[in-house]
């Protein structure tokens, strides 16, 4: 199984809802139109989108889908690497990033190698999930980074989710930790509201 495969995969089986609240990627769901391929031979920019050469999605409204970026470009409000692969919604949201490499959005450092990890972004733009390349204390919760063997063997994956007020929503713990008088461990995944108190599992 590949890294990708498996990120996915586990991200959509181990938590209620998968990243969309419908328990598949942005545009995999049942009910969003499916995109068209086309080719571009050459650079062109496609609603303000930088696109390079190669495959591109449009809805069939025609409403551009995703694209490789050619350049390094600011896509709704995130500053992104030449070589990302962008992703919309129909109604023109950004949807996810794949990123060519590790990338710091909203002072996140959010993994990036390929199509190995998936950046999710809210639909107004803020970022929702991020794939951090190592521990960090978010919000005064400490989260695990990703890691390969602990992600396989927990079978709890590592990304770390942010509510539309930028407070964090969930991820997984890299230490003990005390919310509201309350003991979560290492390992446990916490779910938190958008003032920060710990809720029960929710779909995303």
């Amino acid at each position: 199984m590949s890294l990708s495969i498996f990120l996915l995969t586990a991200a959509i089986l181990s938590a209620p809802g998968g990243p969309e609240s419908g328990g598949s990627t942005p545009d995999q769901r049942p009910d969003r139109p499916r995109p068209v391929r086309s080719k571009l031979r050459a650079p062109q920019e496609i609603e303000g989108i930088p696109c390079g050469p190669g495959y591109v999605w449009h809805f069939p409204d025609g409403r551009l889908h995703s694209c490789r970026l050619d350049r390094d470009a600011t896509v709704r409000g995130a500053d992104l690497p030449k070589g990302s692969t962008v992703a919309f919604r129909p109604d023109g949201t950004h949807a996810y990033v794949f990123l060519p490499r590790t990338t710091t959005i909203e002072g996140y450092e959010c993994r990036g190698s390929g199509h190995n990890f998936m950046t999710v972004f809210h639909p107004d733009g803020r970022l929702k999930l991020c794939w951090m390349p190592k521990n960090r204390t978010v919000h005064g919760v400490p989260c695990a980074g990703f890691s390969v063997w602990a992600d396989i063997l927990t079978g709890n994956p590592s990304g770390v989710y942010l509510h539309p007020n930028g407070r964090l929503a969930d991820c997984r713990l890299s230490a003990d930790v005390t919310v509201d008088g309350k003991l979560f461990s290492r390992g446990k995944r916490i779910f938190l509201d958008e003032e920060g108190h710990p809720v029960p599992p929710r779909p995303r």
